[in-house]
C-alpha cells in the first residue's frame, strides 16, 4: 500500500527548504520500520496558492501502518514539524 501525505506549509515560514531537507531526513528512517520498504520525498514546483508544498510516499505493507502510527518518526513529524503547517491530506491506497 502507500501512504501518502500532502502538506500546505504556513505562509509565514522563511526556510521551508532547510524543514522539507530535515522531515526527508526524518521520514527516511521509517524503512526501519516493520513493513516499510520506501520512502519518497516530492516538493512541489509550481507555486500557486491552492497547491501543496511537499508530498511523503511511504510504501508500505497495510498492516504496517499501525507500527508507523506508533513510530518515534511518526510523533517526532506531528511534534516538531506540525506547528509549520497550514494542512494536511492523508490518503491510503
Amino acid at each position: 500500500m502507500k501512504h501518502i501525505i500532502m502538506v500546505k506549509f504556513k505562509d509565514d515560514i522563511d526556510n521551508i527548504d532547510e524543514i522539507i531537507d530535515e522531515i526527508e531526513v526524518l521520514f527516511n528512517k521509517s524503512v526501519s520500520i516493520q513493513g516499510v520498504s520506501k520512502v519518497e520525498i516530492h516538493q512541489n514546483i509550481i507555486h500557486l496558492p491552492k497547491r501543496y508544498d511537499l508530498m511523503i510516499v511511504i510504501n508500505m505493507e497495510k498492516n504496517s501502518l499501525l507500527y508507523f502510527d506508533n513510530s518515534d518518526i511518526h510523533h517526532i513529524w506531528k511534534e516538531k514539524y506540525g506547528k509549520y503547517l497550514s494542512s494536511k491530506v492523508i490518503f491510503d491506497y
